[in-house]
């Protein structure tokens, strides 16, 4: 009985380890994005005006709602966000397209640049004497 309690208990441990883990990983993906978020913030000159005269509870209290209101932001934000994805993926699909004709042509020159080296391989060769006669010999 007691191995199921040190398996139980084992499990739990490594539960809460996984969880660490995973929010962890999600902190340092998202810390490029928060660094935007922080800059952007640091930079509103009126945001930072109103900041002045509050103190560090009351700063926390307005932070509560200020996360509180990000998803709705971000749901305000949605047009906007897919316009901007669009226009990302119509940029992407030229560049794949323009992608494939550079390789198409670089292609076709190879195929025509063998072409002329098999046009000249294939091109009679007069022969050449070894030795020059001034042309006695062929009177």
């Amino acid at each position: 009985m007691s191995d199921l309690k040190n398996v139980r208990k084992t499990l739990e441990e490594k539960r809460k380890q996984k969880e660490a883990l995973e929010l962890e990983l999600a902190m340092l993906e998202a810390e490029p994005n928060r660094k935007i978020l922080v800059s952007v913030i640091e930079n509103d000159v009126e945001l930072n005006k109103k900041l002045i005269g509050l103190k560090a509870d009351e700063v926390k209290v307005i932070a509560a709602h200020y996360v509180d209101l990000f998803d709705k932001a971000l749901e305000e934000s949605n047009a906007e966000l897919e316009e901007m994805r669009a226009k990302a993926e119509q940029k992407r699909e030229r560049a794949r397209v323009r992608a494939a004709q550079r390789k198409k042509e670089k292609a076709e020159r190879e195929v025509e640049q063998q072409n002329m080296v098999r046009e000249q391989v294939q091109e009679p060769v007069e022969p050449q004497p070894t030795y020059s006669n001034n042309g006695y010999y062929g009177q």
